[in-house]
């Protein structure tokens, strides 16, 4: 990977600074109220840094996309920024207006401004190279205002839109200290991983997920790829199972033709080294119910991986020595569905080797829970940022674990940045809720 810049390598006091974030937050369908804030959560650090900088901070994100139900606007977000951060937030639903233009000339050293929802100006959602977006309003019209550009938006790092690729044309630009993190990572899990090495795919989003399986096992940096969640039963269907139309309604905005050829094409290729769930986890009479995939057809909505597949799964990892884990397998939120037990009523036992895992983020948490094939949600300790995905690939979503993490190699990470690859014991493991699903908001 290329070098680059960091926050250590910038004098940023009294300098006006943008900072793009990825705190594009799960919300609850009903009520629109953000129901996990670890993403901004994630992003604490950096912005702290910048305060502690006596930075003129301002503050760059989105919330969902337009023509999705959780498309609103910042105005939450900034008052959870505040009360993590411990500090006022000001915000201004606007972004290239008289208003906002006025509010970013008021910051003052050491103070914090989040500006409206980016992705409500078209041209932040069109795909260009970097010398194209740099000559767009957003960047022409935001770019002057400010010293420097600061990108922490790892979550949306693989996506060529104004706000990600512009502004480094133009300003001088470093990464975040979550950005930092996740792509020295990337250098351990792509460079050196331990064998055998399992990648454990899930989440909503799956349009990439072939791209990605190609890429993990084309050049043997996997060994071995798990797909579950709302990906693990696309891939069903492409193996030609009856997932039931309960089950096909969820994959409606993701499932293409394109996607499913490719979804077909690595099958076939690769067939031998990815793993699929041999049952699911439905809702029957209120309670979790497992269901073999060959009747899911009449089964209902899948809502995670089954017993079976839990086992399967469970004994891959604990033979692996580096494990990276890309997206929730499921629908953590649902009461019932957030862990796992036996019929007893006893969580089930630990898996407790040493390996690296490595848990992606659109990836927003390596919190300090981990359940191996755990839930994404923000129960129990503190969330904290996880280590990442496929470069290309960076969309990941997170898992709350609770780990005790021991040095590798503790060496200076890129300009100056202190960071270890991470080895740990899974002190825990509630596989169940390695859920069939994604939070509602992600997007």
């Amino acid at each position: 990977m290329d070098t680059y810049n960091t926050l250590g390598d910038m004098n940023y006091r009294g300098k006006r600074v943008l900072l793009r974030v990825d705190i594009n937050c799960p919300m609850d369908k009903k009520t629109l109220k953000i129901i996990n804030d670890s993403r901004i959560r994630a992003v604490i650090p950096t912005i702290r840094e910048l305060m502690g900088k006596k930075a003129k901070v301002v503050i760059l994100a989105h919330q969902s996309r337009k023509g999705k139900w959780d498309f609103t606007d910042l105005s939450q977000h900034a008052a959870l920024l505040s009360k993590n951060l411990n500090a006022p937030v000001k915000y201004v639903d606007d972004v290239l207006g008289e208003e906002a233009r006025k509010a970013i000339s008021e910051v003052g050293d050491g103070e914090v401004l989040l500006l409206g929802n980016v992705r409500a100006i078209d041209s932040e959602s069109v795909s260009k190279p970097m010398e194209e977006h740099a000559k767009g309003e957003i960047v022409t019209t935001l770019a002057p205002l400010f010293d420097y550009y600061v990108c922490d938006a790892f979550g949306a790092a693989h996506r060529s839109q104004c706000s990600l690729v512009g502004f480094e044309d133009v300003l001088p630009s470093a990464s975040g200290r979550l950005m930092a993190k996740e792509m020295y990572a990337l250098r351990t899990i792509f460079n050196s991983p331990r064998r055998p090495s399992v990648f454990i795919l899930g989440g909503a989003k799956f349009g990439d997920i072939p791209h990605m399986i190609e890429r993990v096992l084309s050049n043997n940096t996997a060994d071995t790829v798990i797909v579950v969640g709302l990906a693990g039963n696309a891939f069903l269907m492409a193996r030609g199972v009856d997932i039931g139309e309960a089950s096909k309604v969820p994959l409606a905005d993701e499932l293409t033709e394109e996607n499913f050829k490719n979804a077909q094409d690595v099958m076939t290729k690769y067939g031998q080294r990815i793993l699929l769930p041999v049952d699911v986890a439905v809702e029957k009479d209120g309670q979790r119910s497992s269901v073999l995939i060959g009747d899911m057809a009449n089964a209902g909505a899948a809502l995670d991986i089954g017993d079976k597949s839990i086992e399967t799964f469970r004994k891959v990892i604990e033979q692996s020595k580096t494990s990276f884990m890309s997206g929730p397998a499921g629908m953590f939120e649902k009461p019932g569905f957030e862990g796992h037990h036996d019929r007893n009523g006893r969580q089930q036992r630990p898996i407790c080797p040493r390996r690296r895992t490595y848990l992606g983020r659109r990836r927003e948490i390596r919190p300090r829970r981990l359940h191996v094939l755990c839930k994404y949600g923000g129960r129990g300790p503190r969330d904290v940022p996880s280590q990442g995905p496929a470069a290309g690939h960076r969309r990941t979503r997170a898992l709350e674990r609770e780990v005790r993490e021991l040095p590798v190699r503790p060496v200076p990470g890129p300009s100056g940045v202190r960071e270890y690859g991470t080895q740990i014991y899974l002190t825990k493991s509630s596989l169940g809720s390695f859920s069939l699903g994604s939070p509602p908001s992600a997007g």
